[in-house]
């Protein structure tokens, strides 16, 4: 699958059933029923730079209620609270993904918006994290995105107020970033683009 969006001359929508069938080694997100491939390997920058994110995260989480889970994690985004797992016809995989309620975690990832979820911006995925996920992450109700340009070393943090994502607060590298599901959480960009 290249990762742009699968071209279907039927027009076939797919559901998280559909996806459970796909090769492991190429199984993609499914947005809203249309399919869109996985990415090729990232550059080692981006994977510095989600190890330390994910770090920071995991010890704050050590003795606290929550944890944090890298990329491959399925996210499974209901349309309803009642709507049947086989049913859900959209699927993603963020590159990092905290959950504090983990009544939602199961075996095939999480089911439900999670907390706080972060993408780290490559070339080929770009529109996708920026229009695409940061739509369906609001549509969900998932209160905190974060999309992190390695390049730019600058992180773009979007809150959900009132089932919108408020105007993005603009972090850069010399930037601590306030966490805000834990206010006593200062993420040190300078320590997260060291590498």
């Amino acid at each position: 699958m290249s990762t742009d969006q699968q071209p279907d001359e039927n027009n076939l929508r797919y559901t998280y059933k559909d996806y459970l069938t796909w090769a492991k080694t190429q199984p993609g997100e499914i947005f809203n029923g249309v399919p869109y491939g996985r990415s090729p390997a990232p550059p080692s920058h981006y994977l510095e730079v989600l190890g330390e994110l994910y770090m920071a995260f995991a010890l704050y989480l050590r003795e606290k209620p929550g944890k944090v889970f890298l990329f491959p994690f399925d996210v499974r985004l209901p349309a309803d609270t009642d709507q049947k797992d086989e049913d859900i016809a959209t699927v993603v995989q963020p590159d990092l993904t905290v959950v504090c309620d983990l009544s939602k975690v199961d075996k095939g990832g999480c089911k439900g918006a999670p907390d706080l979820i972060i993408e780290i911006l490559a070339e080929d995925t770009m529109h996708r994290d920026l229009h695409l996920k940061l739509r369906l992450y609001e549509k969900a109700g998932v209160p905190e995105y974060w999309v992190v340009h390695p390049a730019d070393q600058t992180v773009l943090a979007f809150q959900l107020e009132e089932g919108a994502y408020a105007a993005p607060q603009f972090y850069r590298a010399s930037d601590q970033i306030p966490v805000g599901l834990f206010p006593d959480l200062l993420i040190s960009l300078a320590e997260i683009f060291r590498g």
